[in-house]
């Protein structure tokens, strides 16, 4: 994904403008919309990409840039607090990223397992649903998938 949004952005007047922290912490499409990147995921597989992708189309490519590009996205400084947002997020039932409570009030009182709606994750909802029935561990899904 982050090669074919770096693809697209070339030429785009949003994309080539947008700064660093932009570029690194949302998916800017040509048309100007900004989606929010995974913290985790969408580091490693979309920051690593479109940056290596980038330097290629320039020109400019060496193969350490791969590596420079990892270890600039998981440094301690930016990995454990990532890390630790998952984590206290997860246990406050609160993403720092929208400011608002990852399961919505009105599913408190549900069973983890059952805490889902039409927007949690098909696979979220299938280890929920493995942890209770072969664990008896009530996790919720809405976390899960949030922290997924």
């Amino acid at each position: 994904m982050g090669i074919g949004i770096a693809a697209a952005g070339e030429g785009d007047d949003d994309y080539e403008q947008a700064n660093q922290y932009e570029k690194e912490n949302f998916w800017i499409l040509p048309n100007g919309l900004r989606f929010p990147k995974d913290q985790v995921l969408g580091k490693l597989f979309g920051n690593v990409a479109e940056k290596s992708y980038t330097q290629w189309s320039k020109g400019k490519f060496e193969p350490s840039d791969i590596l420079r590009s990892i270890l600039d996205n998981f440094t301690p400084d930016k990995f454990i607090p990532a890390l630790a947002e998952i984590a206290l997020g997860g246990i406050y039932n609160y993403d720092t990223f929208y400011k608002s409570a990852i399961v919505p009030e009105y599913m408190e009182g549900k069973l983890g397992h059952l805490q889902k709606d039409l927007s949690t994750s098909t696979m979220a909802q299938d280890i929920s649903n493995a942890l209770w029935k072969y664990f008896r561990a009530d996790v919720s899904a809405k976390r899960l998938d949030w922290a997924m």
